[in-house]
């Protein structure tokens, strides 16, 4: 019995009794936060309950309960409610309902519903999420942003600089320019430069802060439900609220049509790749767009605001690479690494590229 396991099983004797006799329906994979959630069945009722335990999680898990509160107003009818908070052998612990077994993303990458019954879902929540971003547009104070971007960053290029290729560390490679499929782009000491000119956005936002696919839950009915609170509240920069609901799909259902390679070569970081995402997870990736179009309705504020989301796209791709050993995807390791150079180097003219926003795309 692993940890997490052990911990989340107190948790439910002290909640519901020692003689509850309780069967261990799912043990979640690590996630970035670093928590696991275990999923039980109560055999008596069925009852399903989901048991999240963290230990030296970035985000306490009595804030993420404090945060769901932000989330009430907009998700009415969406949200699990939360049934009991604890502390067990340095544990925290938090038990809520659990309405369903699927995450939203589980059953598009599986396809086990039509595409066009889990597009309808995704696009009723993106509705209630510009709903949300819309009516609680507010002054942007970057200090009062749930997720810090100095904090964040200064954790992904730790962790990037780490990352091992060719037997040495990216840090030993840090200021080689890059040649990705044959074409010169600046080093990844540039990229990150590039990446620091984000501006402030003009406004910000209440939001979930990081409404992707595995957020969601889909239960029997196809009704969804929130989860995963810990960045929820505001003010967010929406832009880089934006690159998520975006860049998920070129993270997590992206496709190698053949072995990814690297070498260093007179002094350059070659890396190749040939990769895509399926045309059918294009429609939900294209969501996106027509939100960005509901935030910005000018062309010349959409402009400003797609330099930014690209810059974010970035960022997400490169806080990726640090967890692709860990969830077994090692593989995309150069496609990450290469698409989060070529997003926002000025080398990179491809309009229809699934892996950044475009002013070809959105106009």
């Amino acid at each position: 019995m692993s940890e997490f396991v052990r911990i989340a099983t107190m948790a439910m004797k002290a909640m519901l009794g020692d003689h509850a006799e309780l069967e261990l329906v799912l043990l979640s994979s690590p996630g970035s936060s670093g928590a696991r959630v275990s999923i039980f069945r109560h055999s008596r009722t069925e009852k399903l309950f989901a048991v999240k335990c963290a230990n030296e999680s970035r985000v306490s898990l009595k804030h993420e309960i404090a945060r769901r509160e932000h989330l009430k107003p907009y998700f009415e009818g969406h949200l699990p409610q939360v049934l009991m908070f604890q502390v067990i052998d340095g544990y925290e612990v938090m038990i809520s309902e659990c309405r369903g077994l699927n995450t939203l993303h589980q059953l598009i990458v599986q396809s086990e519903l039509p595409h066009e019954y889990m597009l309808n879902i995704w696009e009723d929540i993106s509705a209630k999420l510009l709903n949300m971003w819309q009516k609680t547009r507010c002054d942007y104070q970057p200090e009062m942003n749930p997720r810090n971007f100095s904090a964040r960053m200064q954790r992904i290029e730790d962790g990037v600089q780490k990352i091992e290729l060719l037997g040495t560390s990216l840090e030993q490679l840090w200021d080689l320019p890059t040649k990705i499929n044959g074409i010169m782009h600046p080093s990844l000491a540039n990229t990150f430069r590039e990446i620091y000119k984000i501006q402030a956005p003009d406004f910000g936002v209440m939001c979930h802060g990081d409404p992707q696919p595995s957020n969601f839950i889909v239960d029997q009915n196809g009704h969804w439900n929130c989860i995963d609170w810990e960045w929820a509240g505001g003010p967010h920069d929406w832009r880089m609220i934006m690159a998520h609901l975006h860049g998920w799909w070129t993270t997590r259902c992206l496709a190698l049509t053949k072995d990814p390679s690297v070498k260093v070569s007179e002094g350059v970081l070659e890396l190749e790749y040939s990769a895509f995402v399926p045309e059918h997870l294009i429609r939900y990736q294209n969501v996106s767009i027509s939100l960005l179009k509901s935030m910005v309705p000018t062309v010349e504020e959409r402009v400003s605001a797609i330099n930014d989301v690209n810059r974010y796209l970035a960022v997400l791709y490169l806080g990726e690479v640090r967890f692709l050993p860990l969830w077994g995807r090692n593989a995309f390791t150069v496609p990450m690494l290469a698409q989060a150079v070529m997003t926002v180097s000025s080398e990179s003219n491809v309009a229809s590229s699934p892996f950044k926003i475009s002013l070809n795309e959105e106009e």
